[in-house]
């Protein structure tokens, strides 16, 4: 993959990669520091899953405001003023109807910026997202008790990997250097961002029952992920499937919470697969 370019957009300083060719894919990735205890960006997608997608999509990877490289706005990131960048991302570095994927509480932001600018959105990918999910905060508290100290180091980041992960193997120390790399460079967000993440989840509740899911929207939830469990991922589908009826639901097996890394060949499966196929119905 190439490397990542520094650019403003909405008024911040973003961190941002652009590669490949043919139909444009936008990618918000999770990991907020301070909201979870290991820092997020491009890196945790694994340059094996974008290198594949890079050959036959045109991708645009920001860094979500507040970690790595992207400067948080002032007063620190919501939910609301992040789907504000993603959808001035959105409109300067894409053209036309694209696909949107989002992990965690990206994907609460894809979902946001799909409800706010639906005419931009083919299609939308949600993957494995606590933050969006209709289930409270506990888990994640307990999967995250006690975290080595101090933070953000290589030795917490790989144990907050490993506790969301069903298998060690894709932990790799290209992983654990572009988090640390990435912490060094971010002040950890603080208790208005978690509380903005909460009131989201309740807004999308609401607008989903109100009004629906304007786009095409498939939930791919991963079999063995300790934040979010199964039922959590068929209750997301469910309301969004009663107001989207081009709306699918995928199980990942023998993944934890990042699938894209664990299972990257099934991953890419249901990912092009639900792309082709909204593009040959449109």
């Amino acid at each position: 993959m190439p490397d990542t370019n520094m650019t403003e957009i909405g008024g911040l300083r973003t961190e941002i990669t652009e590669v490949g060719s043919g139909p444009e894919m936008l990618l918000l990735h999770g990991g907020i520091p301070g909201v979870v205890p290991y820092c997020g960006g491009r890196h945790l997608w694994g340059d094996t899953l974008l290198d594949r997608l890079a050959a036959r999509n045109r991708l645009v990877l920001p860094g979500l405001p507040g970690c790595g490289g992207t400067e948080a706005p002032q007063g620190g990131p919501t939910i609301d003023n992040i789907v504000d960048h993603a959808v001035a991302v959105l409109t300067a570095r894409t053209s036309g109807a694209v696909h949107l994927v989002g992990h965690d509480v990206g994907a609460m932001v894809a979902m946001f910026a799909a409800m706010q600018v639906p005419e931009r959105i083919a299609c939308l990918t949600i993957v494995t997202s606590q933050a969006l999910a209709p289930t409270g905060d506990g888990i994640r508290n307990l999967t995250f008790l006690s975290p080595p100290q101090p933070q953000w180091t290589s030795e917490s980041q790989r144990w907050a990997y490993e506790r969301i992960s069903y298998s060690h193997f894709h932990i790799d120390s290209a992983l654990i250097d572009a988090s640390v790399q990435a912490a060094a460079a971010t002040t950890p967000a603080g208790e208005d961002t978690a509380v903005s993440i909460f009131q989201g989840k309740n807004r999308f509740l609401g607008r989903a029952r109100e009004t629906g899911v304007p786009v095409p929207t498939q939930v791919i939830w991963a079999a063995n992920d300790p934040l979010v469990n199964i039922d959590h991922g068929i209750w997301l589908h469910r309301i969004i499937a009663g107001g989207q009826r081009r709306s699918q639901f995928h199980l990942i097996n023998r993944s934890g919470n990042l699938p894209f890394r664990e299972q990257s060949e099934e991953f890419l499966r249901l990912l092009t697969s639900f792309q082709d196929g909204v593009a040959a119905d449109t």
